[in-house]
């Protein structure tokens, strides 16, 4: 992708001048920058009434103002069975450019589907020792 010109910035706990930190910040080529903060569902910031009145909400609309971001990802991780996915997503995309992305981590794997991976011959044939 260099030969390009596309390269990949990914930063990690990237400050702003008030010292206010988000998760990551991400450029690739001349997309971005974008910023992306993870939350839990444990968090009491996503636990409130009114969740525009949360740290977290404030301080993700000040991300994407503050690194002049393209857009903004709050990645929800669920730990909790939370019933208030939709409400967290609804009240964080009223921030302008923010998207809301949630993964469910309280379902388990179905042992009866097989994996979408595809041993090769070779290491089908690898026994442990």
């Amino acid at each position: 992708m260099r030969k390009r010109g596309f390269e990949v910035d990914l930063l990690r706990e990237t400050e702003l001048l008030e010292g206010k930190k988000v998760d990551f910040w991400v450029k690739y080529g001349f997309v971005g920058p974008i910023v992306v903060e993870v939350k839990l569902t444990s968090n009491t910031d996503l636990k409130g009434r009114d969740l525009t009145k949360a740290e977290s909400y404030s301080s993700m609309k000040r991300y994407v103002e503050g690194f002049s971001a393209t857009h903004g990802i709050l990645l929800v991780v669920d730990n909790t069975n939370a019933k208030n996915i939709q409400k967290i997503k609804e009240s964080y995309q009223k921030i302008p450019r923010v998207s809301v992305q949630s993964f469910d981590c309280n379902k388990k794997p179905d042992p009866k589907k097989k994996s979408a991976v595809k041993k090769t011959k070779k290491q089908a044939g690898r026994r442990k020792k």
